[in-house]
């Protein structure tokens, strides 16, 4: 989309607003934009951005990562616990070059403008700003993810990196080289969940973006470990990292962050008993199925525009109730289908009943994420709120209106054509 094509952009308001209503949903939008920079500052004050000195142990997960990084790069082995990749250490150990005090600050800054950028590539994916509400829509969806957000920045986690990584890279995917580097990096720094949008953008026909994600992937998995430790080295590192995450997904290091240690203080009994395996099983092998069914109709067509952004919402859950090392920060993944849940929310065209049913599963979402004590019975909670993000998808995607002809742009994302990402 170009300066100048849309009329929303040259301040018309959206076909069919009065324009009072346009106005007063102009400062609406300015008052909800000025609630949610306030909170950002806030959160750059609690995180201590503006304090004349930053205690290392005030660092957190950066603080951790150094500290293994140092480790991992003196002893040349991995070191299980934490479960970055080889290469996070190495970025993650060039990035304290810059002196750990300054470093540390330029993240919270980081961390910030990451969301913000995540938010504002999904916002262009599901042509968010071609319709009236956008900003009651964005506000609604952070607000609903907020206690994940929250707890992703005051633990200064690399999560608000990743999202924005893989948002930016699925809005400019039609520009493979840049894009495509982002969405190797984010794999480099933290693989989760949107590792399976690389066989998904296979399926979708996007081998120009495929092939350049992997040649990325060769540079950050095999040429950065090598310069450092030879080829050798680094493979036997990767395999020890490779390692590692089998452990941890099979349940030998849950440290109760699992929907086993869960259902272990549901049932009372221990996290290894025939009981609490097989239930937990059960509920993952569940969600893996319910997700699979929201998906079922990529394998007849491949969708574009919003419907594909639908996909990628859906697909960006599959992994966070899963596992042994569950953490709350890395639900910072349901903003994509919050952000979905409530754009439908918002949405005037959509019949009234549904509307309200979207909107209640934000409330849930928002108001169980901040009430329930993180306990090891958090973690069944986690699987509770995916599959009601998961439910929202489907009835947003369900209930889609028809599309916006007159007020689209000829080269939109989402609502109206082939966006330009997805």
């Amino acid at each position: 989309m170009t300066a100048g094509e849309h009329p929303e952009q040259r301040g018309a308001p959206p076909a069919g607003v009065a324009p009072g209503r346009a106005r007063a949903g102009r400062w609406l939008g300015v008052a909800i934009g000025a609630a949610l920079a306030a909170w950002a500052l806030y959160m750059l004050a609690l995180g201590k951005a503006f304090s004349p000195a930053v205690a290392p142990s005030s660092w957190r997960d950066l603080g951790i990562l150094w500290d293994n990084a140092h480790q991992f790069l003196r002893q040349r082995r991995y070191l299980p616990g934490y479960y970055f990749p080889p290469p996070a250490y190495l970025l993650v150990s060039l990035y304290g070059q810059l002196g750990h005090d300054l470093a540390f600050r330029l993240y919270l800054l980081v961390q910030e403008l990451s969301l913000g950028a995540g938010v504002w590539a999904w916002t262009r994916l599901i042509g968010l700003f071609e319709r009236p509400r956008a900003w009651p829509a964005i506000g609604a969806a952070v607000l609903a993810a907020s206690f994940f957000i929250h707890v992703d920045m005051a633990m200064s986690n690399a999560n608000a990196e990743t999202f924005a990584l893989v948002s930016l890279a699925l809005l400019f995917c039609a520009r493979p080289g840049l894009s495509a580097g982002a969405f190797a990096l984010s794999l480099a720094i933290k693989p989760y969940s949107q590792t399976l949008l690389l066989p998904w953008m296979a399926w979708r026909g996007r081998w120009r973006w495929v092939a350049a994600v992997l040649a990325w992937l060769l540079l950050f998995y095999v040429a950065l470990p090598s310069a450092w430790f030879g080829l050798r080295g680094a493979a036997e590192l990767t395999g020890q990292w490779l390692g590692a995450l089998a452990g941890v997904g099979g349940g030998e290091a849950s440290q109760h962050l699992s929907i086993g240690g869960g259902l272990s203080v549901l049932f009372g009994l221990p996290e290894n008993a025939v009981q609490v395996r097989m239930a937990a099983l059960g509920l993952q092998l569940g969600w893996l199925a319910a997700v699979g069914a929201f998906l079922a109709p990529a394998l007849r067509r491949r969708a574009d525009g919003v419907a594909a952004a639908y996909e990628a919402a859906a697909l960006l859950l599959v992994a966070l109730p899963l596992g042994g090392h569950q953490q709350p920060a890395r639900f910072i993944a349901l903003l994509p289908s919050t952000l979905l849940i409530a754009a439908a929310a918002f949405d005037a065209r959509r019949p009234a009943p549904a509307r309200l049913v979207l909107a209640a599963i934000l409330a849930a979402i928002g108001v169980a994420s901040w009430t329930t004590p993180v306990t090891p019975a958090y973690f069944l909670l986690t699987l509770g709120l995916c599959a009601l993000a998961l439910a929202g998808l489907t009835l947003a995607r369900v209930r889609a209106p028809a599309p916006l002809e007159a007020t689209a742009p000829p080269n939109a994302a989402p609502v109206v054509a082939p966006a330009p990402g997805v």
